[in-house]
């Protein structure tokens, strides 16, 4: 799934792209689409935060964390009388656990990276649309008619 974000002036150019987007063909499987008539909250849609980001970054940092964690306790603190690998493959899984927990909690909640600068940019009367396309057609058609309709920027 593809995921394209587009910025709309007027709520009424909004309205048009909207009912273009709706006479083009797509159905709804291939093509869903959110519109947000106000700055969007903290509450957002899987595709408009960096929850995927957080994890990868909570996976990698559990990872090596608790490697390191497990050659120091056996290693040089000499603290667990386990052999070395076994206790960094298990204090590394985990970190790996605990660390996509916290990612995931912490991406929740964060604005997606190409979604950031539109909310930025974002001012009252304005129109901000999220269109999650299932194939590379549909997000070629959806950003055309987007840009087609008077979007002042499209990121996708």
């Amino acid at each position: 799934m593809k995921v394209l974000y587009a910025l709309f002036q007027e709520p009424g150019v909004a309205e048009n792209a909207l009912r273009a987007l709706k006479s083009s063909g797509l159905s709804e499987d291939e093509c869903r689409v959110f519109v947000h008539k106000e700055k969007p909250s903290p509450a957002l849609r899987t595709s408009e935060s960096d929850t995927r980001h957080g994890l990868l970054i909570g996976l990698a940092a559990g990872a090596v964390g608790g490697a390191l964690m497990g050659w120091l306790l056996t290693g040089p603190l000499g603290v667990l009388r386990l052999p070395m690998y076994s206790a960094m493959a298990f204090l590394m899984f985990l970190g790996m656990i605990c660390g996509l927990l916290g990612g995931g909690l912490s991406g929740t909640g964060l604005l997606h990276s190409k979604l950031h600068p539109l909310v930025e940019s974002f001012r009252p009367g304005q129109t901000l649309v999220t269109a999650e396309a299932e194939s590379q057609q549909s997000v070629e058609l959806v950003y055309r008619i987007f840009r087609l309709h008077g979007a002042i920027a499209v990121s996708d």
